[in-house]
């Protein structure tokens, strides 16, 4: 890794770090009943609230990217469902949500 790279590299860990927050009261559970319907919203006030959705879709929303950049992982990330309800502290701004939410799954997975 050049030199360049690493230094931009130290910055962006920093600076993601001094905006890091969590949902002040979060639930994922795994959706059992055997629906394909979902549904999904960010509700005012900083609220998630999503049924039955797949894990590949909290992915690409987390992460912002498309589904076909999300390579490997376990077949259950299409086929797994799950019901997310997140409350965000008070003004929490909308872009700090996805960033959120990636600690709340990694938190959920341990």
């Amino acid at each position: 890794m050049n030199a360049t790279l690493a230094n931009a590299s130290i910055v962006f860990v920093i600076s993601c770090g001094a905006f890091a927050q969590e949902f002040e009261v979060a639930s994922v559970k795994l959706n059992k009943s055997g629906s394909t319907e979902s549904s999904d919203a960010a509700l005012p006030g900083g609220e998630l609230a999503g049924r039955n959705i797949p894990m590949m879709t909290l992915l690409t929303f987390a992460y912002d990217v498309r589904e076909n950049y999300i390579v490997g992982g376990p077949s259950w990330i299409k086929s797994d469902r799950f019901d997310v309800v997140a409350k965000a502290p008070p003004n929490t701004p909308k872009a700090a949500m996805p960033a959120m939410l990636q600690s709340l799954l990694a938190q959920s997975s341990s």
